[in-house]
C-alpha cells in the first residue's frame, strides 16, 4: 500500500499513479478534479483545499486540520466530528437559506471556525442565548441546513432531544496542561513530546510504537486522541488488520 507525503502542489487524479492513498499526509496543496473512487482513509491534511468532487471517496478516519472544503463536492455521510467538512456544508446551504436562517448559520459557521474546541453543544447553546431561537427553530432550521447528509440530521436531532439545561449549561472544557501516556514501560507527556510535533499522524505514530506496541492517532486536535495496542493483548484477527483501532466509538 503507497503512502504519500505532498507539500505545496497542486494536485488532481492524475497525479496521483493509485486510488489507494490511505496513510498519507498533504500539506499546503489544492485538490482538484473528480477523486471518485480513491481511499483517503486515515489520511491527514494540513492548510488544504479541496475543489473537486470528493462525493464518492472513503474517508473514515481521515483528519482535515485548517482545511477548506467550501467549494468541494462532499460525500453524503460527512461525519458529524468532521469539523472541517461540516462548516463547509453549511457555508454551500447559505445561499438557499432564508434571511433569518441564513444569519443563524452563518453564527455557527463563525462558532466552530473558531478552534477545535467548538462544536454541537456549544453552537446550539448561543443561537439560544445570543439569537433567542428554541430548540425547535435550531432543529428545524439546522435539519435544513444539512439536508442530504444524514449523519448531520441525526446529530442535531439527537443533541436538540437533550434537555434544554444540559445544552445551555454546557461550557467548553478547558485544554489540560498534560496528557501522560503509558507505553510498554515508557511515559510520554503527549503534549509535550518532541515527538509529536507536525501535522502527519502515520509519522508520529511510527516514532512512538515499540516492537511490541502499535499507535493510532485519531486527532490532535484539540488535543491528541490515541490508542495503544499490545501484542497479545489484543486478538490475533484484529492486530492483522490495517485499521486494528477501528470502531472507537466517536471518531470516524
Amino acid at each position: 500500500m503507497p503512502r504519500f507525503v505532498v507539500r505545496n502542489r497542486t494536485l488532481t487524479p492524475a497525479d496521483v499513479p493509485t486510488t489507494d492513498v490511505r496513510d498519507s499526509y498533504i500539506e499546503n496543496c489544492t485538490l482538484t478534479g473528480d477523486w471518485s473512487g480513491f481511499d483517503f482513509r486515515n489520511v491527514s491534511a494540513f492548510n488544504c483545499t479541496f475543489q473537486g468532487d470528493f462525493r464518492n471517496i472513503q474517508h473514515q478516519y481521515m483528519t482535515s486540520v485548517r482545511c477548506n472544503w467550501r467549494q468541494a463536492q462532499l460525500p453524503a455521510d460527512v461525519s458529524s466530528y468532521k469539523h472541517d467538512m461540516v462548516i463547509a456544508v453549511l457555508a454551500q446551504a447559505l445561499s438557499r437559506l432564508r434571511r433569518q436562517r441564513r444569519a443563524a448559520v452563518q453564527k455557527v459557521i463563525d462558532n466552530v471556525g473558531l478552534d477545535y474546541q467548538r462544536s454541537w453543544y456549544d453552537s446550539i447553546k448561543r443561537l439560544i442565548q445570543e439569537s433567542g431561537l428554541t430548540l425547535t427553530q435550531v432543529r428545524n432550521w439546522f435539519e435544513d441546513a444539512f439536508a442530504g447528509y444524514p449523519k448531520l440530521v441525526d446529530r442535531i436531532r439527537e443533541t436538540t432531544a437533550k434537555d434544554l439545561s444540559i445544552i445551555t449549561g454546557y461550557n467548553i472544557p478547558p485544554l489540560p496542561t498534560e496528557l501522560p501516556l503509558a507505553l510498554d514501560g515508557e511515559e510520554i507527556d503527549l503534549l509535550t513530546d518532541a515527538r509529536i510535533a507536525g501535522e502527519d499522524r502515520w509519522a508520529i505514530e511510527r516514532t512512538l510504537e515499540t516492537p511490541r506496541t502499535r499507535v493510532h492517532i485519531y486527532t490532535l486536535h484539540p488535543v491528541p486522541w490515541v490508542a495503544v495496542g499490545f501484542e497479545g493483548a489484543i486478538s490475533p484477527e484484529r492486530w492483522a488488520r490495517w485499521d486494528w483501532w477501528f470502531n472507537l466509538p466517536g471518531f470516524d
